[in-house]
């Protein structure tokens, strides 16, 4: 009876067993599978500029897989997941470096072969660079710039003359020099010339769409550019007696007196330094010395130490003096820094001198006297069989003043009756000398039928100490061979002096020669012999008719 209810029992709940153990069954594998972890990223700056490296760590992938690093759909890097199997313990990490791109936010993404990601941002800010940290005045500075606008314009470097710290925008004095735009990933470069300012670091900055106001957004800290005190020779090179000029820039800001010096002699030139920190030019003279290299410092108030320097380098070479000047006069040649005791010449127009150095270099003296035609005239030396320098002396190049006419005087009548028969006149005309410089070698004068001498009948050239001249008046009686007809005429007169400098012409004045045209002296003549004639006959014939 008792087996019977058990069998009864059984069979009676032995549906609902199975179902519970068939619900059994499933829930092991569930059991045994791990919760899915999440994929995330983050980096250990999420802003800053190109080139930054920073470090991108991730967490909930699977271990083993490889990881890809990418910014902006671009491969930076790739790593290996590490950990256990349960996903929430895997790890990685990765460097990267920020690569060039434009202002703004950017994607830093990680992902695996099966495609799991994770995406964190990134901001890029506008930073500027240079390549050269210190120089002069005048030097080309590189600068170069990342992380601005995409294409962006109005950018402007600011460069300030002051030595002071700046952060953003202020009142110190500067200069800005114009960038024509950056690229599609913000990027820029741009020379500029290192205006005058004084000695000292100078901060440089940069600012964008021309707003003042973005300069505090601009990271300059690697920008600075230290100026290092110079100096400049109008001329590195030249001879003893030469005159150059001397500037220099870079010097503390109204530092006061500086002076120059050329081989520790004594101070040669001295001047004071401005507000920008230039001083100059100061001008001197090459003193004498030996050929070769000389050292010409500044130096600040009574320091011994030199600030700056530069090298002259004097070569062989001859000067005159004076340099300039008119015909006849005497001017010497000076030679100094040639080897001793050498043969040389010196030649000057069609004279030459020879002459032998002294032991010190130099020429002994030597002297010519100035001829020829205004203007430059070379003075040249040889030495060494082919080795020449030269010198200029300048012919002055004043032209003579105006002769002052006298006679014939404006519109006078000249040539007796016999001259006017003749049809030959030969006028006399008369002028006040002009002196010049140079001394007058001759005049010029000019004789024509119409005021504007297009095409005179005498054009002569006439000797200074032409005869009939007497103290400051010239005098000139045409030649038979210029010999004038009757006629109205015009004459002037124009001094030339020895080097050859023409003076403008005189007023020209006007002058009648001969009473009658040849024609009419001849008919004139006629009637009057026929006049004669005539009364002579009428006379005789009277005195026929007493007679009778």
């Amino acid at each position: 009876m008792a087996i019977c209810f058990i069998i009864v029992c059984t069979m009676k709940f032995l549906p609902r067993f199975i179902i519970a153990f068939a619900i059994c069954l499933l829930a092991i594998p569930a059991l045994t599978t791990p919760v899915q972890a999440s994929t995330t990223i983050k980096l250990s700056e999420y802003e800053g500029y190109m080139g930054d490296e920073i470090e991108v760590s991730g967490k909930g992938f699977t271990a083993g897989k490889t990881v890809y690093i990418y910014y902006d759909e671009e491969l930076q890097d790739e790593t290996s997941v590490e950990g256990g199997s349960c996903k929430c313990h895997t790890t990685f990490t990765s460097d990267i470096t920020i690569p060039e791109s434009s202002q703004g936010y950017h994607y830093i993404e990680a992902r695996t072969g099966s495609g799991r990601t994770a995406t964190a941002e990134f901001i890029v800010k506008p930073k500027i660079s240079q390549d050269e940290k210190s120089g002069h005045v005048g030097d080309i500075v590189k600068v170069e710039g990342s992380g601005f606008p995409s294409e962006g314009t109005g950018i402007n470097i600011r460069y300030y003359l002051d030595t002071s710290d700046h952060f953003g925008l202020d009142s110190s004095p500067y200069v800005d020099f114009p960038v024509t735009h950056a690229d599609t990933l913000g990027s820029w470069e741009q020379e500029f010339a290192v205006p005058a300012s004084t000695g000292g670091t100078h901060s440089i900055d940069a600012y964008y769409d021309d707003e003042e106001s973005t300069l505090d957004e601009v990271n300059n800290d690697e920008t600075s550019f230290k100026i290092r005190p110079s100096m400049v020779l109008s001329s590195d090179s030249g001879y003893v007696g030469d005159t150059i000029a001397v500037s220099g820039a870079g010097f503390a800001r109204d530092e006061g007196d500086v002076s120059l010096r050329y081989d520790d002699s004594e101070e040669l030139a001295d001047g004071n330094v401005d507000e920008y920190g230039d001083w100059g030019p100061l001008n001197f003279t090459i003193p004498p010395c030996a050929k070769g290299d000389h050292l010409i410092e500044v130096f600040h108030d009574s320091s011994s130490t030199a600030f700056a320097s530069a090298t002259f380098t004097v070569g062989p070479g001859i000067s005159l003096s004076p340099a300039m000047g008119y015909a006849g006069q005497t001017f010497s040649v000076v030679g100094t820094a040639f080897d001793p005791n050498i043969m040389m010449k010196i030649s000057y127009q069609d004279q030459t001198s020879s002459v032998t150095t002294d032991d010190g270099g130099n020429l002994p003296n030597v002297t010519f006297t100035a001829s020829g035609k205004h203007g430059n005239q070379q003075i040249s030396a040889t030495y060494d069989g082919s080795s020449t320098c030269s010198a200029t002396f300048h012919m002055e190049g004043t032209p003579p003043g105006e002769p002052s006419l006298i006679s014939p005087i404006n519109a006078e009548r000249i040539g007796g009756l016999l001259a006017s028969f003749a049809g030959k006149i030969r006028p006399q005309f008369e002028w006040l000398t002009v002196t010049d410089a140079s001394g007058i070698t001759s005049y010029n004068l000019q004789i024509a039928n119409s005021m504007d001498f297009s095409a005179p009948v005498v054009s002569t050239s006439i000797a200074s100490g032409n005869p009939g001249s007497i103290d400051d008046t010239a005098a000139y009686t045409l030649p038979q061979e210029y010999a004038l007809s009757y006629g109205g005429y015009y004459w002037r007169v124009k001094a030339i002096d020895a080097a050859d400098n023409e003076g403008d012409w005189s007023e020209a004045q006007s002058f009648h020669a001969g009473w009658l045209p040849r024609w009419a002296m001849f008919a004139s003549s006629a009637a009057l012999l026929l006049l004669i004639i005539v009364i002579g006959l009428a006379i005789r014939r009277r005195r026929g008719y007493y007679y009778y």
